[in-house]
């Protein structure tokens, strides 16, 4: 088994030894058996991830000393964190398998971010894709019976799917391995513990090589659906801008785009929401609703993204992307690059005025009318601003909905102002009526603010 998956990994250029791995170890049998083939084979650069989810009282905290114990054995670190799984899925309306799913992979994808890991790695095999394969097609319908469980999600790979269970079985019991057995999984209360213990053994008794060729012919199916998919993109890249936290999208040109090739807008769809913003079943229901209902603001979120619906456009922001609203900088200097992110925000004194630059956002303002100690910070309700060549002053709020900034991503404009008189708005790159320079005045100190993205 172990040349099995050494070949497997190295066929499908998984990762190499230099690699810093992160295994998602529940002190399960799978988890264990991953770790110690992946040892056997001279990967000793990994870090051991288990997760506490305090759904089986006593009995999680034996899985945990056992992980902790483990780790020690084999003088590996490890990162351990408890998670109140219960009032998760309340507060989030999800079911508990969900929530757990949900909490365990936003983890430990924060952990590859802190810590530089190269990649996550699981121990889903062969009968775990014919279970999945066995769940979609009893409780999903169209596109969604071809999901399954992929080689390759991000950062997360599955170097285990070309063993089966039997397989994994037969490794622990030739290495005397320990590990720790979870007692739901023999309740068959779940609709998945239901194939596993009952559906798929009589199928077997059909079969015998039934997982085997059920991952094959799922492998053979996804394939022909990349083929689609560079079609797809074709369409896609005329009706996608990337804005500073996600994306733009013109669903009405998309749609309009589909309908001319006929093809099927709702199988691209539900692929690309699985695909590019690894949205689950649950998830893409509700953003189906929002694209059939295609009202102004209605919107989706999770732990990774807010999507959201715009006179006709679909908005997506990566939560990742988007600052702490908190952020501020007090007082500011000439001459200086600041980074206040997600934005890089520089303001120089120049000798004459170039010209302002809307697309790399550039302008220019002048302190001569006002105090000088500068502030950058994001704007919030109530603040009023007077842009350069109005008579009056509005609210900033009204100012972005009118410039047409979308509901999400004008909450993140910043602004510069001294002592509390805003002098610049970003996003419109507006300079205030009150910092108004005049060309070619040399009593003027001008200075040039610009700004980008990270």
């Amino acid at each position: 088994m172990k040349k099995k998956v050494e070949a497997f990994i190295q066929s499908n250029k998984l990762f190499t030894k230099a690699h810093k791995l992160l295994v998602a170890f529940s002190g399960g049998r799978d988890s264990v058996v991953l770790t110690h083939v992946l040892l056997s084979l001279g990967y000793n650069n990994l870090i051991l991830a288990h997760c506490n989810f305090q759904l089986r009282a006593q009995e999680s905290d034996l899985d945990e000393t056992f992980c902790n114990d483990f780790a020690q054995t084999y003088d590996l670190p490890i990162k351990v964190k408890k998670f109140n799984v219960l009032e998760y899925a309340r507060q989030n309306r999800l079911s508990i398998q969900v929530a757990a799913r949900r909490l365990r992979y936003d983890w430990l994808n924060k952990l590859v971010i802190d810590f530089n890991y190269d990649h996550i790695l699981t121990a889903h095999h062969a009968s775990d894709l014919c279970e999945t394969l066995l769940y979609n097609l009893l409780r999903s319908k169209d596109f969604d019976i071809l999901q399954n469980i992929p080689l390759c999600f991000g950062k997360t790979l599955r170097p285990l799917l070309c063993v089966t269970r039997e397989e994994i079985n037969n490794y622990v019991f030739l290495h005397g391995l320990p590990f720790r057995e979870d007692s739901s999984n023999q309740k068959n209360d779940y609709v998945r513990n239901f194939i596993r213990n009952r559906i798929i053994p009589l199928l077997k008794e059909i079969n015998p090589a039934l997982e085997v060729q059920l991952s094959e012919r799922s492998s053979l199916y996804k394939k022909q659906l990349y083929q689609l998919t560079s079609q797809w993109q074709s369409l896609l890249s005329n009706c996608l801008v990337s804005t500073w936290f996600g994306f733009r999208l013109d669903f009405l040109l998309l749609e309009k785009l589909f309908q001319e090739k006929a093809w099927d807008l709702e199988l691209f769809i539900t692929y690309w929401l699985e695909d590019q913003l690894g949205c689950n079943y649950y998830e893409r229901k509700e953003i189906f609703k929002i694209l059939k209902g295609r009202r102004t603001g209605s919107r989706f979120e999770n732990a990774r993204i807010i999507f959201h619906w715009n006179r006709g456009y679909v908005e997506v922001f990566f939560r990742e992307k988007l600052p702490n609203l908190q952020s501020t900088l007090d007082p500011l200097d000439y001459n200086r690059l600041y980074f206040f992110p997600p934005f890089a925000v520089e303001i120089q004194k120049v000798q004459e005025y170039d010209s302002i630059d809307w697309q790399n956002n550039k302008t220019y303002f002048t302190l001569s009318k006002i105090n000088g100690r500068l502030k950058l910070r994001f704007w919030k309700e109530g603040d009023i601003f007077q842009p350069w060549g109005s008579k009056y002053k509005r609210k900033v709020s009204d100012i972005l909905r009118d410039a047409h900034v979308s509901t999400i991503e004008k909450k993140y404009a910043f602004i510069i102002e001294d002592r509390e008189k805003i002098i610049y708005l970003s996003f419109i790159n507006q300079v205030s009526q009150l910092a108004r320079f005049t060309e070619g005045n040399a009593k003027e100190e001008l200075f040039e603010v610009k700004w980008k993205y990270l």
